[in-house]
């Protein structure tokens, strides 16, 4: 068995996200029979359109893919393998992490060999999927092959360690890195700090971050924090009750130089609604119109909710009002906050006025 059948082999049984039956009509057809039209230069055209245009774009859709994918297995000679990974990134980035381990198994039965690039690839795969141990089975695959794990590998299998609560592995890992020859980077430490917050220990992410920013030898030098990094913290002070801690990390924030964005404002007002402080997130959101940051449907939701929750319909019919003229839509959850104001206030035909809108609209609840 090569190494690579050994590496997918824990994949064999798993359940594919790719329906067995039910595929679009065009791409079962590729998919039982060989194309007559796969040497067409047109074809081969549309496919270099394809995988350097709109994959390395991101707006691929699953069908077109799949089609695609078929189109390039059955070709002769067979693309790179550097093809199929721009094609697999897109994919897992679009969310189809499952539909990427299930074509990965393909190109193993078509006697392909991944490289470094689609193994990185497939172990995001498998942390996206709760698979860390088949993260950890790929992680060999690279060793033995005699690849040098990455920054992107570790990075990938932290996140997959952090997804399943497994903290203390997690930080060990990075520790670990430099033996790899890997030195942890601003991703690392943000991706851990991620993980950290997002399984409830923001306030070692925290002291973690004190660390970065006071200086840790070379390792502070370089891994200056990042927006990412600061708005995984907010967001944890804030869903934690550490509002005013979560106030001072902005105020840094902004000290230092990191441009605040709509999720760094979005974080900090939701924080501020949960706590009742409704004219200080008033206020943060007077700044963020100042400061040129477009606010997003999750600002108005956030909102909106402590206006309707407080009765305050009339203020919350005029923001939703601004809302809409400043062209953000609506979403079904913003539609359901207003209609549940206007129901706690007894204003039950607006909150059916509001309904019939929405289905106008095309929203749905």
């Amino acid at each position: 068995m090569t190494a690579l059948k050994a590496l997918l082999s824990p994949v064999t049984h798993s359940r594919a996200s790719i329906p067995r039956n039910g595929f679009p009509s065009l791409f079962k057809l590729f998919t039982t029979s060989h194309p007559k039209s796969m040497s067409k230069d047109s074809d081969r055209a549309r496919l270099r359109d394809f995988i350097h245009g709109k994959c390395k774009s991101g707006k691929i859709d699953l069908d077109e893919a799949l089609y695609f994918f078929d189109y390039m297995i059955h070709m002769q000679p067979t693309p790179p393998i550097s093809c199929f990974s721009i094609l697999f990134n897109a994919l897992l980035k679009n969310n189809h992490s499952a539909d990427v381990i299930s074509l990965q198994k393909r190109l193993n039965s078509a006697g392909l060999v991944l490289d470094l690039i689609s193994l990185n690839i497939l172990i995001n795969c498998f942390s996206n999927t709760s698979r860390v141990c088949d993260d950890f089975v790929v992680f060999g695959a690279i060793l033995r092959r005699g690849f040098n794990p990455s920054v992107v590998t570790f990075c990938s299998l932290i996140k997959g360690l952090c997804m399943e609560g497994r903290i203390m592995e997690a930080t060990r890992l990075v520790k670990k890195m430099v033996t790899f020859g890997c030195r942890p980077d601003v991703v690392t430490y943000g991706t851990l700090i991620h993980g950290l917050c997002r399984t409830g220990h923001t306030i070692v992410a925290l002291q973690l971050h004190e660390q970065m920013v006071n200086g840790n030898g070379k390792v502070g030098d370089i891994c200056k924090p990042n927006v990412v990094w600061y708005n995984s913290i907010i967001d944890g002070l804030c869903k934690d009750g550490f509002t005013d801690k979560a106030k001072e990390l902005f105020s840094e924030m902004k000290g230092n130089g990191i441009p605040v964005n709509a999720v760094t404002y979005n974080c900090l007002i939701h924080g501020l609604c949960c706590v009742g402080d409704w004219e200080e997130a008033k206020s943060l959101y007077i700044e963020m119109l100042n400061q040129g940051v477009q606010p997003t449907t999750v600002t108005f939701s956030v909102l909106l909710d402590e206006l309707c929750k407080n009765g305050k319909m009339n203020e919350a019919n005029k923001l939703y009002k601004l809302m809409i003229r400043r062209g953000v839509q609506p979403n079904t959850y913003t539609y359901n906050i207003l209609m549940d104001g206007y129901c706690l206030v007894g204003r039950i035909h607006d909150a059916k006025k509001l309904f019939v809108s929405m289905e106008k609209k095309g929203v749905y609840a």
